[in-house]
């Protein structure tokens, strides 16, 4: 439940979420079956899938038992939840992060928490791994941070030397819209004088590298949770970071699914609705946006491909989460 009685508030909301919101899990496996990707391949899809809904399942009985074992017990005021103040955020690019970033720090600012800070910067370098030095070994070393949400190329163990007890969490996107607005928004498209259409058919199409440091390029999702560049196409290293993801992250959540995810970003982290209320940050106009064509999509499609495997799997995660949430508050 969140903290302050909003269980009635959670249930409406969920309820009108989960009934009044576009299928993503449809689209993101129609996407799927369009890269006509080799038999192999689709098999280590739905068999990370089906072991991701395994554990769901596992996670539901589980919490189904533990219900009910607490209905039989005496009520005590400790039974109340207590609202997470550790966090560690693995801020991706252009997927509604900045906004994410935003409540962590009104969040922090408003209970006085710690914040792990950039020494001179809004964010950490991405052309060297993160090292939490750039942080303990500062001149705010002897406090006890609370709150990591910094652009970084990320590393897990530093970020836990920094907030042990953290609980983490990051966000998605679709990856061609993601790629697409980077591009544009990183100068990539006036740089080359192409659109993404452009960019498609003659970069993506013969399988352009990822650059070192880069802050937008192939398989973006991949490289922001802290895969080098050139490993970000290697399917091995990207089933591997999908496993490491679902092993050490409390909540993934979805740009395309955005106030599902901060519904579920509040239960989880047994806070208000109210500290995940939002403005949106570094949104474009749709005047300037170009619409990608089924080419485009085609092309785009295969260069993305650890991307999409990864939205995949976390879009039918976050679905689960929704309906199980729905479920318990009613």
């Amino acid at each position: 439940m969140f903290a302050g009685g909003f269980s009635m508030v959670v249930f409406i909301v969920n309820i009108r979420l989960l009934f009044f919101q576009p299928p993503l899990d449809d689209f993101v496996l129609r996407e799927m079956e369009k890269l006509d990707l080799p038999d192999p391949c689709m098999e280590k899809i739905c068999n990370c899938s089906e072991a991701l809904q395994k554990q769901e399942e596992e996670k539901e009985e589980k919490i189904k038992t533990t219900t009910e074992e607490e209905e039989d017990s005496p009520t005590t005021d400790n039974d109340s939840c207590k609202p997470v103040t550790k966090i560690a955020f693995a801020k991706t690019h252009k997927t509604g992060s900045s906004t994410i970033q935003n409540i962590l720090l009104r969040y922090g600012v408003k209970n006085d928490l710690v914040f792990a800070l950039p020494a001179n910067s809004w964010m950490f370098k991405l052309n060297t791994p993160f090292n939490s030095s750039l942080v303990l070994d500062g001149p705010w070393a002897p406090l006890d941070f609370d709150i990591f949400a910094f652009h970084c190329l990320w590393r897990h163990k530093e970020v836990a030397r920094m907030i042990p007890e953290a609980r983490y969490i990051t966000i998605l996107r679709e990856p061609l819209s993601l790629f697409e607005s980077g591009y544009v928004y990183f100068g990539l498209q006036r740089a080359r004088g192409l659109d993404i259409n452009g960019f498609a058919e003659k970069w993506a199409a013969k399988g352009e590298p990822r650059h070192p440091g880069a802050y937008i390029g192939r398989n973006n999702l991949i490289a922001d949770m802290g895969v080098d560049a050139e490993q970000v196409a290697d399917m091995k290293v990207v089933d591997e970071t999908i496993k490491y993801v679902n092993d050490n992250f409390d909540l993934v959540m979805i740009m395309e699914r955005f106030e599902e995810s901060l519904v579920l970003l509040a239960d989880a982290f047994c806070w208000s609705l109210e500290d995940v209320m939002y403005i949106k940050q570094n949104e474009r106009v749709s005047e300037i946006k170009t619409v990608p064509t089924e080419k485009t999509k085609e092309i785009m499609r295969v260069w993305l491909e650890g991307d999409y495997k990864v939205l995949y799997i976390y879009v039918h995660s976050i679905s689960g989460n929704i309906k199980h949430n729905t479920m318990a508050s009613y």
